[in-house]
């Protein structure tokens, strides 16, 4: 591989503390690095808080094993409990074992040793558009594979749980970060150390793989009352170190069968959800895989809603057959049974389509409307709260536009009595047949006065955000104008994902409704339900956040 430097062994204390100063274990990061990583000097060194110790030791062109005997071996003494990999440019492709079993030296060694957490740092999946033809010309030789070792490196997650990856090939597309095809400018420097940086912040405090974060929501009394029987909540999960689910329920349950956000490696995804209350009034998360967990609270359920079930059942689930027809209805019955019509409360995920699209709940036996409840893209997860209402026969159809697989849960039943309201979606907002694009702005929207969408003695409103086509990452929030934007979110969303959220809460009196926007994209807000009397809005909150724990 194309040099650097000669060998290289670079440290730094940061926090005013001489260097070779020993800080606590816990504050301790060694980068093990060949050339690539080499290029950080004099960024990573200074990165972390004050107190900690970080090092760089390493020497261009050197293989996994290599870096292992020359500087992980004999730096065992001043290791704590974070130790980054960034090697496997020097990847022996004649004979790929040896590369998988070089991984598992390395990182049974650090453990061994007593790290507690090892980050590697992927490789630039390296693409033409974003260097110069010298650049392009000058790495063909070996790029072809380095793919192939992010793959290596996807799997070793699975045979080491301390492993964590550092998705450097994810960040890297774009022009200004290197001054060939994979060396470190200075911009490209402090980008892939933010990336170490916050790994190493996720590990210190995200939940492990079963662990389960517990939020309370109302107290004993107003649960005894029947003043509240079930919370509505938004749920977001937080760079996953493998792909898994998030399953909320009464904490009194222990578990839960069901469950309501799925997400692949390193995703920040969010799903609402309605989640029934034992005796304590708290919900507790089950996060299957490591990754941070928030929790937002938007109000509360109470008797009024007539809430005949809250134990979550799953109804349909396609992947234990074929995929789902584009453009076919499928009937659920979603209240088994059932002889009178209701609402239920679904949690919907497609997952393993065929291409990006959309799928929509709607009544049985007329034309699906046009409007979506579930934005997927190709082979992702993704999932939503949906209210609908079912028919006689306590079914209701779904519809998408690509095949995919469509699991459904169904979290919560009202009944007749119901204050809750659900028709045909109404789409009160597209800002592609209107306004253009949302640019780190806040669009107002109005929610129609009295009519078959909203009774007079509305409170509440249950609608469906999307955002279209973003042209940048960012994150969207919906709130009642009046009361300011809260410090909560119901939608992340990366460049170029189409992707929707149930939102549940209160407009202003004069039925004005905010979301905010970060990012560069187009917004689309359905209007699904309006809640009566039984339902108790409030502001956006957020209940829990595991990144400041």
């Amino acid at each position: 591989m194309a040099t650097v430097a000669a060998a290289v062994t670079a440290t730094a204390s940061t926090g005013g503390a001489p260097v070779g100063a020993t800080a606590p274990r816990d504050q301790r990061v060694m980068l093990v690095t060949d050339s690539v990583g080499l290029g950080t000097r004099g960024v990573f060194e200074t990165a972390f808080p004050p107190g900690w110790e970080a090092v760089v030791v390493g020497e261009p062109a050197r293989f996994v094993e290599q870096l292992e005997s020359n500087f992980v071996r004999p730096n065992l003494f001043r290791t704590g409990d974070h130790v980054v990999i960034a090697g496997g440019y020097n990847y022996p492709f004649w004979d790929p074992a040896r590369f998988e079993r070089s991984v598992d030296s390395i990182i049974d060694t650090l453990t061994g040793a007593g790290v507690k957490h090892v980050y590697w740092v992927t490789l630039r999946d390296v693409k033409q558009q974003y260097v110069t033809p010298a650049a392009w010309r000058q790495v063909q030789p070996y790029s072809w594979y380095f793919p192939t070792v992010n793959e290596h490196l996807v799997r070793a997650l699975d045979r080491h749980p301390e492993l964590t990856l550092v998705d450097w090939a994810a960040a890297a597309d774009r022009s200004d970060v290197t001054y060939d095809a994979i060396h470190l400018n200075r911009t490209g420097a402090e980008l892939y150390t933010s990336l170490i940086t916050r790994a190493v912040a996720d590990a210190r405090t995200r939940p492990d793989n079963g662990g389960i974060t517990r939020v309370n929501v109302a107290t004993p009394a107003q649960v005894a009352s029947g003043d509240v029987v079930a919370a509505a909540v938004n749920l977001t999960s937080v760079r996953g170190r493998l792909g898994g689910y998030l399953s909320a329920f009464p904490c009194e349950q222990g578990s839960s069968p069901s469950s309501n956000l799925n997400h692949v490696r390193d995703q920040v995804i969010a799903a609402a959800a309605v989640v029934p209350l034992g005796a304590s009034g708290d919900v507790c998360v089950f996060n299957e895989r490591a990754g941070h967990v928030i929790v937002d609270g938007f109000g509360t359920f109470g008797h009024d809603a007539d809430i005949t079930s809250d134990e979550p059942t799953r109804v349909l689930d396609t992947r234990d057959g074929t995929r789902q027809p584009a453009g076919v209805a499928r009937e659920v019955v979603a209240v088994p049974g059932s002889s009178a019509a209701g609402v239920v409360a679904l949690n919907v995920t497609v997952t393993r389509a065929d291409g990006p699209g959309f799928l929509t709940v709607h009544r049985c036996g007329v034309e699906a409307p046009n409007t979506s409840n579930v934005n997927f893209g190709a082979w992702l997860p993704s999932p939503n709260l949906v209210f609908a209402p079912t028919d006689a026969a306590g079914r209701v159809c779904l519809t998408a536009d690509r095949d995919a697989h469509v699991v459904v849960d169904v979290l919560a039943t009202f009944g007749q009595d119901t204050t809750i309201t659900a028709g045909t979606a109404d789409r009160l907002l597209d800002t592609r047949t209107g306004a253009g694009r949302v640019v780190d702005a806040t669009v107002v929207i109005r929610i129609p006065e009295s009519d078959d969408h909203t009774p007079a003695d509305a409170v509440g409103v249950i609608g469906n955000l999307t955002i279209v086509a973003p042209a940048t990452d960012g994150f969207a929030t919906a709130y009642p104008c009046a009361s300011g934007r809260p410090s909560t979110s119901n939608i992340n969303y990366r460049a170029g994902q189409t992707i929707a959220n149930a939102v549940v809460l209160q407009p202003d009196a004069d039925g004005k409704l905010c979301i905010s926007n970060t990012g560069n994209a187009h917004i689309v807000f359905d209007l699904l339900a309006t809640t009566g009397a039984g339902f108790a809005p409030r502001p956006p909150q957020r209940l829990v956040d595991s990144r400041t724990r």
